[in-house]
């Protein structure tokens, strides 16, 4: 289990303070300040490298190395630039922009490894960066908010898309943060419904059908996962009051309202030969990847591929000008983003980046301390949440987004059960 540092043992080192701010601040200062994510991840990243060299540390990353599934989730987070690279060579065209998003998930593996070792200390509070990060995000949309269009409120450097998923997740992670770490007193519980509440405000703020569609598929995993032990009555009234709570929005929140009856005019319009709708184009956007994968499995397009076949398409008919010019900005699927992009090797690289933690997150679903099991259950969730945000938009193509999914999934699989690092010889600590 994580190394905790409760409130009876000593003061925690001054040297481990720093990390544990970062990751409290995180979320939050990802929401409101710009590039501020990226420059987070970097320090940490950087941070952790520097330990994973230290006497102290050294010996219990190279042991921690030893279990597959660590072995397997850094493999994971270095495949998108692995394959990124190597598809580009072939096609002798280096672009550097492209290597930006993946590289978040490379410096993800420095503090994943760092977390396993458990020699740094975790303090409790750090448990209060989803509550914070709620609170953040809907700050931003009180204090300096930014209309995208339609009344759907981002910030100035994050679109309403990916400001509601991230504010989503950060809804869902609030609640399931009570009683992590340590027992929460009143304060702190009060904080954390306070940031959940918070970031469900944001969330509708920012009007993101796709976040909103994983709520019962999040709902889905916390019963049948999280209540495993309970019995079928309490599951089947858990399930109720699921299904109750998220079809509150529906009622009583205009956004809410109105964002889903648009789909139902969309979908009309298409019937009658009208594509050129949000839902219209994302699915002709789709057809005209799987389309081009087909034509280019194995090394795909190369960088950029999709967005300059656009012009093409159009010119062919197979895309209106409207839903080419749309492909230009994004593929609207980061599967198929990456499968045409960089054939087999991004496909692979794309899917592994939510299979490959998935995995290691149900294997210890059912570990034997609780905070092993909220911590596997809570990165869970959180991989489920990205997998369906991203298909309906381009989640690592962008720096922010893939520096947020980068960070906070290193954190939980970091904190998760680790076999072998507990039979580790105690060293000695900084000091």
């Amino acid at each position: 289990m994580p190394n905790v540092n409760s409130s009876a043992a000593p003061a925690m080192h001054p040297l481990h303070r720093v990390p544990n701010l970062l990751i409290a601040a995180f979320p939050a200062a990802s929401l409101a300040i710009p590039r501020a994510a990226n420059t987070l991840i970097i320090v940490a990243s950087l941070i952790a490298l520097c330990l994973c060299f230290q006497r102290a540390y050294r010996d219990a990353v190279m042991l921690s190395i030893r279990e597959t599934s660590v072995r397997t989730f850094c493999y994971a987070m270095a495949a998108p630039i692995a394959a990124i690279l190597l598809v580009e060579v072939w096609h002798d065209q280096l672009v550097a922009s492209t290597l930006d998003s993946a590289s978040r998930f490379l410096m993800a593996i420095p503090i994943f490894l760092i977390l396993r070792t458990r020699r740094l200390e975790i303090a409790p509070w750090t448990g209060l960066s989803f509550a914070v990060g709620g609170i953040s995000a809907a700050a931003v949309t009180v204090v300096a908010p930014y209309d995208w269009g339609g009344g759907r409120i981002g910030s100035t450097f994050l679109n309403p898309i990916h400001f509601g998923d991230i504010a989503t997740i950060l809804f869902v992670l609030s609640l399931m943060s009570i009683h992590w770490l340590a027992r929460d007193n009143r304060p702190i519980l009060g904080l954390k419904i306070l940031g959940a509440a918070c970031a469900g405000y944001a969330s509708l703020a920012g009007g993101s059908r796709g976040g909103w569609v994983a709520l019962p598929l999040i709902a889905l995993v916390l019963i049948g996962v999280g209540m495993h032990k309970r019995p079928w009555v309490t599951k089947f009234a858990a399930l109720i009051a699921a299904i109750i709570f998220i079809s509150l929005p529906m009622k009583y929140a205009p956004i809410v309202m109105s964002r889903f009856d648009e789909i139902g005019t969309e979908l009309s319009a298409m019937k009658h030969g009208d594509d050129d709708t949000s839902v219209g184009v994302r699915l002709k956007l789709y057809q005209a990847g799987v389309m081009l994968f087909t034509e280019h499995p194995w090394v795909g397009l190369g960088a950029n591929g999709y967005k300059h076949a656009m012009a093409p398409l159009a010119q062919e008919d197979i895309l209106t000008p409207h839903a080419a010019q749309l492909g230009r900005g994004e593929t609207h699927n980061q599967i198929i983003a990456y499968a045409v992009d960089y054939g087999i090797l991004g496909l692979f690289a794309s899917l592994g980046l939510y299979l490959v933690p998935w995995l290691m997150f149900w294997r210890h679903r059912h570990a034997s301390a609780p905070v092993d099991r909220r911590t596997a259950l809570m990165g869970l969730i959180f991989v489920l949440s990205f997998f369906v945000f991203g298909l309906t938009v381009d989640t690592f193509t962008l720096k922010l987004t893939a520096s947020v999914y980068a960070g906070i999934l290193a954190v939980l699989a970091g904190l998760a059960p680790a076999r072998v690092t507990e039979n580790i010889p105690i060293s000695a600590r900084p000091n």
